[in-house]
């Protein structure tokens, strides 16, 4: 059973991590956020929003090692507290002025 998940290569990590990291820090990003917070019942938009205020985190997730427990709770925790919480330098990235 060792074929469901293989780590990715290093040069595909690296890649998967480079992607990423930018991605943090688009407008795109941002967007995604601010609508993932609205509070509204359910539906696909909304859906769609979450997940793009995320896929970068789960992509490093992806990158590094998605079989690790501390690393998933590392990163859950993470999406929780950029959904839930009020904009803060220390979970989002500052907003242009």
């Amino acid at each position: 059973m060792c074929l469901l998940y293989r780590p990715p290569g290093a040069a595909t990590a690296g890649a998967l991590m480079v992607g990423a990291g930018p991605y943090e820090l688009t407008p795109l990003k941002r967007e995604c956020r601010r609508r993932c917070r609205e509070r509204v019942r359910s539906g696909l938009r909304f859906g769609v929003y979450c997940f793009g205020s995320s896929i970068g985190l789960m992509i490093v997730l992806i990158a590094l090692d998605a079989m690790s427990i501390p690393l998933m709770f590392a990163i859950a925790a993470l999406v929780l507290a950029q959904k839930l919480l009020p904009p803060h330098p220390a979970v989002d990235v500052p907003w242009p002025c």
